[in-house]
């Protein structure tokens, strides 16, 4: 199996603006769109494993171990000695506010010791967060491996992760 992610974020803004006299003008707002960088197994930030599941929320938790994280055919897969290199979280649209913070028992800190971050309720679309942390974050292990979500009784979520 090979693994390979060129994550790419496109959140482009057309603003037209209207003048005296003269004929619209038109502004795209493209410079911060994120594109180009391929991450693989050999790569300076490496990817080898992937996950992108749909999880479900039991009494309004769940917690992910990155010990035995869920590939694409639903193996528990080692991340041991890896790091998580993008991420994609998407609360579906219906859902209440979902948080993300490291684990209670063995967290793993994805933006940092104790810091976590809560998407909105979804109410008129999908709410999306796309991490892309080349390096950023620490290696699994067996004290650092778990991720804890908290939301409303048993609604799911969508969580896209590539490590290496």
């Amino acid at each position: 199996m090979a693994v390979s992610i060129t994550p790419s974020i496109n959140m482009t803004a057309i603003e037209t603006r209207s003048f005296d006299a003269a004929t619209d003008a038109t502004i795209n707002h493209s410079g911060f769109n994120v594109s180009g960088t391929k991450y693989y197994a050999s790569s300076t930030a490496p990817v080898t494993v992937v996950s992108y599941q749909t999880y479900a929320l039991v009494a309004g938790a769940k917690t992910i171990d990155l010990r035995a994280l869920l590939d694409s055919v639903d193996v528990s897969t080692d991340c041991n000695g890896l790091k998580l290199q993008t991420l994609i979280l998407i609360n579906p649209q219906g859902n209440s506010s979902l948080n993300m913070a490291p684990g209670a028992s063995n967290p793993y800190p994805i933006l940092g010791a104790a810091n976590d971050i809560t998407l909105p309720a979804a109410t008129s679309g999908d709410m999306v967060i796309t991490l892309v942390l080349p390096e950023g974050c620490p290696d699994v292990s067996n004290t650092v491996k778990t991720i804890d979500f908290a939301g409303t009784g048993t609604e799911s979520f969508k969580l896209g992760i590539c490590l290496g």
